[in-house]
């Protein structure tokens, strides 16, 4: 933080815009009324929460994340994607694994911030930011791709969702 009086420095205002932006592309929120007490980040902190409702609209919560784990993923972001069509699954009550692909959502997206990743990143950055997912078809040159969730919800058509790297 820039001392009292003093300006922002040209770093730390960058660092600012890549928090914003992270915390508006996750979906990030500060609280539940009434729940926040109850969440903890994975790295064990408890105060200050941010929570990441899941997409179904149902008030569960995806995953927790403190202010300091929120910038590590917000400077460590490769790209973001928007979804752009969702395939919901013919049964979602029948497994995959005895009704192979019947319970499982596919997604259309498109790059639309940050860097267009090879096909081998975006695998690898699909595969540890969304649970269960497997992508089936990208276009690299245009950053289009699409994606299934094995025995899972899609996120909804225009749900944007940062593809945070490893550091």
């Amino acid at each position: 933080m820039a001392a009292h009086g003093t300006k922002p420095g040209r770093k730390e205002s960058e660092r600012g815009r890549y928090v914003a932006q992270y915390i508006q592309g996750a979906g990030l929120r500060l609280d539940i009324p009434g729940k926040e007490d109850g969440f903890a980040c994975k790295c064990g902190q408890k105060h200050g929460i941010y929570i990441r409702p899941t997409y179904d609209g149902s008030g569960h919560v995806q995953y927790c994340l403190c202010q300091k784990c929120v910038v590590k993923n917000a400077l460590a972001t490769k790209s973001y994607i928007t979804v752009t069509n969702v395939n919901a699954a013919a049964d979602p009550d029948l497994p995959s694994h005895l009704f192979p692909g019947s319970g499982s959502d596919g997604a259309a997206f498109k790059v639309t911030s940050g860097e267009i990743p090879n096909r081998e990143l975006m695998y690898d950055l699909l595969y540890d930011n969304i649970v269960d997912c497997n992508l089936n078809q990208y276009d690299e040159n245009a950053g289009v791709g699409y994606f299934t969730i094995i025995d899972g919800d899609a996120p909804p058509s225009g749900t944007v969702i940062p593809l945070v790297g490893k550091i």
